[in-house]
């Protein structure tokens, strides 16, 4: 089906089922003609998982083992060193930390070629003023969490910095690329800013990772790329996040497997460019979620049609379910979400290919400033002002539910000038 401004141009190509709560009125089951559109293959991300991201292993043999024990460390073997309760490695190698650090930090300080290894096998570490663990260089750094244990990273609420210095910011801080993998427990108190956080690319694998975060819960400048592990993320600000915006090919978050619950106070999922979901199940709740919406509107019109809430006011207030500034793409996984604004947005296009999605949206169900292509999957948007909006809409396939106050389906260019006899983009 293909919508375009004010009017509805109707080829009887392919059936598809929807059924639309607009308002107080409900039509049931109704056939709705769709057009043939050429659409362009979805360019979906490949995050490039590396054997060594996924497999989580070590050589117990060959490691230099590490004894955390209050507020001091013993090391047997070679590559760090210890003072007090700071440790510091500086060379390629496996390390294996257990114990209790409780007012320490762990710095990897090696050369920009050299690959460290350092296996979480059950250690609760605690900074008050900094980052517990802080890389300041390498080429990169594998963060394994052993089989069967419990690890817990705390820090404090005011970091003690250098002159100039706006880093580290999170919890566990990266300047370089970072792979979290294995199969334990992960827990990540951030008082100070943000959990996890990598200057570079950010790859999650495996594990039981608990974040709660005065700020983001994980954040990959480059890149946030997830292949499984269960999640649950508590955020003041985005849940999970990349930002890079000086690099097209770069700032794109992929889910491709794994469970998540994220509640966070800005948006659940925030790419600066693509935001795309393969696999997984995902339940995101934001900004309080859709009961908690505050939306203007003079005769049912809303202001700024189309632009992202960040745009209007402060970023910091976008509280949407999943954002991709460039595009989002869904080809699997079961996606819940509960969004004081859009469920799913963005200033590009949108492309469902597959999948479930249940979406309750203070806002709109689906919005892309752009084109919106549903070729697949099964949409439930429960609650929405809008249920899918873009400038055009092409719905080649699946199953769709709306229940919208406004527009069920809605394409237009964003003008409210009227058009085609009086009608305008909000009506078709």
């Amino acid at each position: 089906m293909h919508y375009r401004t004010g009017k509805l141009i109707p080829m009887l190509i392919a059936i598809l089922f929807i059924t639309l709560v607009i308002g107080c009125q409900t039509t049931s089951s109704a056939a709705i003609p769709s057009e043939t559109m050429t659409v362009n293959e979805v360019a979906i991300i490949d995050p490039g998982y590396s054997n060594r991201d996924l497999e989580g292993t070590w050589d117990a043999e060959t490691a230099t083992s590490i004894s955390l024990n209050g507020s001091s460390i013993a090391i047997s073997g070679a590559g760090a060193t210890a003072s007090g309760g700071q440790l510091t490695i500086s060379t390629a190698g496996v390390y294996v930390l257990s114990g209790t650090l409780d007012k320490g930090q762990i710095i990897v300080d090696a050369a920009d070629s050299d690959k460290v290894q350092i296996v979480l096998n059950g250690v609760s570490i605690t900074c008050p003023d900094s980052a517990p663990i802080y890389v300041k260089q390498a080429d990169k750094v594998f963060l394994t969490l052993g089989e069967g244990t419990k690890n817990t990273i705390t820090d404090g609420a005011t970091y003690i910095l250098a002159d100039g210095e706006e880093e580290p910011d999170a919890a566990i801080f990266s300047k370089e690329d970072l792979t979290i993998n294995g199969s334990g427990e992960l827990i990540v108190k951030a008082n100070y800013n943000n959990g996890i956080t990598s200057k570079d690319d950010l790859i999650i694998t495996g594990g039981d990772i608990i974040v709660n975060s005065a700020r983001d819960g994980l954040r990959g400048r480059d890149m946030v790329a997830i292949y499984g592990g269960a999640f649950v993320i508590n955020a003041d600000g985005d849940g999970i996040k990349s930002n890079n915006d000086k690099d097209t090919d770069k700032g794109w978050v992929s889910i491709d497997g794994g469970t998540f619950e994220i509640t966070a106070g800005n948006d659940g999922i925030q790419a600066e460019t693509i935001a795309q979901i393969t696999g997984g199940t995902i339940t995101i709740k934001t900004g309080g979620g859709s009961a908690e919406a505050s939306v203007a509107r003079q005769n049912d019109m809303r202001p700024g049609w189309g632009k992202d809430q960040a745009e209007q006011t402060d970023a910091s207030e976008s509280t949407k379910g999943i954002k991709g500034k460039t595009a989002v793409y869904v080809t699997g996984g079961n996606i819940n979400i509960d969004s004081k604004d859009d469920s799913l947005h963005s200033n590009g296009d949108i492309c469902i290919t597959a999948g479930t999605l249940i979406l309750s949206a203070g806002d709109d169900g689906i919005h892309a400033d752009a084109s919106v292509v549903v070729n697949g999957g099964t949409i439930h948007i429960t609650n929405s002002y809008e249920g899918v909006e873009g400038k055009t809409i092409v719905i080649n396939g699946g199953e769709i539910h709306v229940t919208a106050s406004d527009d069920g389906i809605n394409a237009a260019d964003g003008s409210t000038a009227p058009v085609f006899g009086g009608t305008t983009p909000e009506e078709f």
